[in-house]
């Protein structure tokens, strides 16, 4: 049997395929250099593998200021070092001084202020002048009132307390007496620690003793 022969493939092989497309490629250049030179304008062939996208100059440039640590101009970054005035008061200065917790001044005390005088106590009895117009009160401690006028009074112990009327003369020979009348005209004490206050008159006065208060009242 003879064998029959096989038809030509109407498809090319891929290296004929690609070496036609590049011949097409050539002519198409060469035509529009051609057209090129009659029409007075240039042609650029782009190969399309080769166009990767590369980094603009203003995109480098940012880039490039950013590394740096530049500014650009019109940037409205400020920086954490400026420092600051000092505010008045955190200057050094004298302390401040204390505040009067009173809210007023301090004045020094009246040394001219009287004195408070000693009264009697009330009188738990009360007593008379002799027919002589005298009386003598020689028992320690007790507080008395004498209920009329008399000549001559005298005090003969301690801490008495009298409150009398109208004395004559008032005699007193202890300590810690303390008589009160409405009027004495003369008066003598001996003893220490004694107040004699009256409410009329002005005595004659013979102070013996030590720390007597005799005043008008």
């Amino acid at each position: 049997m003879t064998p029959r022969p096989q038809p030509a493939s109407a498809t090319p092989p891929d290296g004929a395929s690609r070496a036609h497309r590049g011949s097409l490629l050539v002519r198409a250049a060469a035509a529009a250099a051609g057209l090129a030179l009659l029409t007075g304008c240039t042609v650029e062939v782009v190969d399309r593998r080769e166009d990767t996208a590369s980094p603009s100059s203003d995109e480098v440039s940012r880039d490039d200021d950013a590394s740096s640590g530049t500014t650009t101009p019109g940037s409205t970054e400020t920086t954490d070092d400026a420092s600051e005035p000092e505010s008045p008061d955190d200057a050094p200065g004298e302390p401040a001084e204390p505040a009067d917790p009173t809210g007023g001044t301090t004045e020094p005390a009246d040394d001219d202020s009287p004195t408070p005088v000693a009264t009697p106590s009330a009188p738990t009895s009360t007593v008379s002048c002799a027919d002589d117009g005298t009386l003598v009160l020689w028992q320690a401690s007790q507080a008395v009132e004498l209920t009329e006028d008399c000549d001559h009074v005298t005090v003969a112990a301690s801490d008495v307390q009298l409150t009398a009327r109208s004395i004559t003369t008032l005699e007193i020979a202890a300590a810690g007496v303390v008589v009160h009348a409405t009027e004495i005209e003369s008066l003598s004490v001996a003893g220490a620690g004694n107040t004699v206050v009256w409410d009329e008159g002005s005595p004659s006065i013979t102070d013996d003793g030590a720390d007597n208060v005799l005043v008008a009242s």
